[in-house]
């Protein structure tokens, strides 16, 4: 996906919703992410160790350990509404 201001959330809510078909956990593996720099970078992945992962520079991370299995379809989606991550 091409660079956009669309992915500059702010405080406002928004919803990540996808479905990931992950077969491996050798590595981490971003599902989406933005990075000016690495100071000012966010991303959504699925960890080594098969979390669910957000982390933002802003100060805002979240994990969802153990959420993902292997080989099969997952439905994933992370919701910020004010000050709450689902």
């Amino acid at each position: 996906m091409s660079d956009s201001e669309d992915w500059n959330f702010g405080t406002g809510d928004f919803t990540i919703d996808t479905w990931i078909y992950p077969t491996n956990a050798d590595s981490d593996r971003v599902i989406v992410g933005q990075a000016a720099d690495s100071s000012n970078r966010w991303y959504f992945e699925v960890s080594n160790v098969n979390a669910l992962q957000f982390y933002s520079t802003t100060g805002i991370s979240f994990s969802a350990q153990n959420s993902i299995t292997l080989n099969t379809w997952n439905h994933v989606a992370l919701v910020r509404s004010g000050n709450t991550f689902k």
